[in-house]
């Protein structure tokens, strides 16, 4: 048997996060009643992955904590 060399790893990658197809979702209890569940609609960042180092691979993420939305707007307002 002859051995199989192994494949290189690829270098470092990263990707941009599309907040078309992410979110940032929540859920809090509210006076232990009810919960309330909300997002934020405006998100971005990105992924860096480094396959010889998972160590060193980061994720960035930047939530615009303004574009709260629990679907109840006093509460937003509130909240902001």
């Amino acid at each position: 048997m002859s051995p199989v060399a192994s494949p290189t790893p690829a270098a470092t990658t990263t990707w941009t996060i599309d907040p078309a197809h992410s979110g940032v979702h929540f859920s809090v209890k509210h006076l232990v009643l009810a919960t309330v569940r909300g997002q934020f609609d405006r998100l971005s960042g990105s992924v860096t992955l480094d396959p010889r180092d998972l160590a060193g691979s980061t994720v960035h993420a930047v939530i615009d904590a303004a574009s709260i939305d629990t679907r109840e707007a006093q509460r937003d307002a509130h909240l902001r």
